[in-house]
């Protein structure tokens, strides 16, 4: 869709950027209110991590399929729904008063937001002659870092007023406007191409993720022999080789299995694992850790957090430029660094931890978050044989980095849970820690049992990578 006016494309820049907008601050602000949720509706970290599953479960499972569904049924038809229906679910979270409605909510949110981004960035890049889409989209990703960022910090002025359920009313005003500003911008006759969507494929991750991540949850509560356990377990691994199965010989699949063979696209997809993927038990944990462990207030613990949000947005293009100059193995090397230094100060993270630590950790943290999304796209991208199949492969690794995100999340809160109720089983009996110092002791205990579990997979899983960069980088002539 071409826009004649000049003036006009940079609405549409606007409209559908601060809808993304909206989904980026959705993203952290949430997890800033974890603490205020679970004491209002009486549940624990286990079942509080829905809120951030749930929304990853339907978002990485339609994610890879909307820009598809929006080039059959119309990007801008598309865009509207996801906007409206993003709107409504903000509604019912807001006005939910249990997790269970909560969660669906949640759900609904992952599943419009995958709605919004892939069709408003095509719309963005339609909206600019080609010459102009790099910086069109630069901007438009730019915003999403800043969503990030200002996230925490809103959500804990929020939460300083006003009750928790705001931090998803206060979506309403911005997607009327988002709305507004698409609809008057977005204009001319949209071209439909006839596609064939991958639904069974769709459903098979949702369902294999939920019954993942429920049978790991429910460790906590029965135990790894339970049947509430091992079925879901089963499940989710006969779900998995059937995904295998349908993926390997479908025609529009979701996750094209070929791509792992792809130099490129694996190398892109462990960079978006271990530093984006393994993000989400980060900023699920810590926001927790500084108003249960350090008793800042929901504030404090937001503007504590800007560092690490803040790098974020900072990082990633000055690696992307690391990346053009030097490849990935600098990259690789930057991001090992960051990522295992900033795990072990977090596993020094005591009872009084010094604000200047907190902010170094962060620091850190967050510029490792950042430097993998700097690279990994473009490492994605870079040995493609069809350049046209861009959008399918930027999708399919987008898909894996929600999967690791959901699949870190559960099992590192699952750790946590472990770690903490084992501390206060073999402490409960000592009479010298006070009930409050042995509630933060077991809590710093949990966080870095689950911390020591991410360090220890992302070295298993970076240190092979970076020597299999060696091995396979093309030889220059002497």
């Amino acid at each position: 869709m071409k826009q004649s006016n000049n003036l006009n494309k940079w609405w549409v820049l606007i409209g559908t950027a601060i809808s993304a907008l909206m989904i980026a601050v959705d993203y952290t602000i949430v997890n800033i209110a974890i603490a205020s949720i679970q004491k209002e509706l009486s549940v624990n970290t286990n079942q509080s991590q829905w809120l951030m599953s749930g929304f990853g479960i339907t978002f990485c499972a339609f994610l890879a399929s909307m820009g598809r569904l929006a080039d059959i049924v119309g990007r801008r038809r598309l865009l509207f729904i996801g906007i409206i229906g993003f709107g409504f679910a903000s509604l019912g979270a807001g006005f939910s008063n249990s997790i269970i409605s909560l969660v669906i909510f949640r759900l609904l949110q992952g599943g419009f937001g995958a709605i919004i981004f892939p069709a408003g960035m095509a719309l963005t890049a339609a909206a600019f002659p080609a010459k102009e889409q790099g910086r069109a989209l630069g901007i438009y990703n730019g915003v999403l870092g800043l969503g990030l960022a200002i996230g925490p910090v809103l959500g804990g002025i929020i939460l300083n007023f006003v009750s928790w359920r705001w931090i998803f009313f206060i979506n309403i005003p911005v997607i009327i406007l988002s709305f507004l500003i698409c609809f008057l911008a977005i204009k001319g006759k949209e071209t439909k191409i006839d596609q064939k969507m991958d639904w069974f494929g769709i459903g098979l991750v949702a369902a294999i993720l939920m019954s993942f991540v429920y049978a790991i949850n429910q460790t906590t509560i029965s135990g790894w022999s339970s049947t509430y356990v091992i079925y879901p377990l089963i499940l989710s691994v006969i779900l998995f080789i059937l995904f295998i199965a349908v993926e390997s010989k479908s025609d529009s699949p979701l996750l094209p299995l070929a791509l792992f063979k792809n130099r490129g696209f694996f190398l892109g997809s462990i960079a978006y694992i271990v530093a984006v993927g393994f993000s989400w038990p980060i900023i699920f944990l810590t926001p927790l850790y500084l108003q249960h462990v350090l008793d800042y207030s929901v504030y404090y613990a937001g503007i504590a957090l800007i560092p690490m949000t803040i790098m974020t947005a900072i990082a990633p293009p000055i690696t992307g430029k690391i990346y053009d100059n030097k490849g990935p193995l600098v990259c690789y090397i930057l991001l090992t660094i960051c990522l295992v230094l900033s795990f072990g100060l977090f596993l020094i993270f005591t009872l009084d931890t010094s604000l200047i630590l907190l902010i170094i950790t962060f620091l850190l943290f967050g510029s490792a978050w950042g430097m993998g999304n700097g690279f990994a796209m473009p490492l994605v991208l870079s040995k493609l044989d069809n350049h046209e199949d861009a959008g399918v492969v930027s999708g399919a690794a987008i898909t894996i980095l929600n999967v690791a995100g959901v699949i870190s999340l559960s099992v590192v809160t699952t750790l946590f849970h472990f770690g903490e109720q084992s501390w206060l089983s073999h402490h409960q009996t000592q009479e010298t820690i006070s009930h409050l110092n042995s509630s933060k002791i077991a809590f710093t205990h949990g966080f870095h049992v689950g911390i020591f579990w991410l360090m220890i997979t992302a070295i298993i899983l970076l240190i092979p990578t970076i020597w299999y960069i060696l091995k396979t980088a093309p030889k220059t002539a002497k």
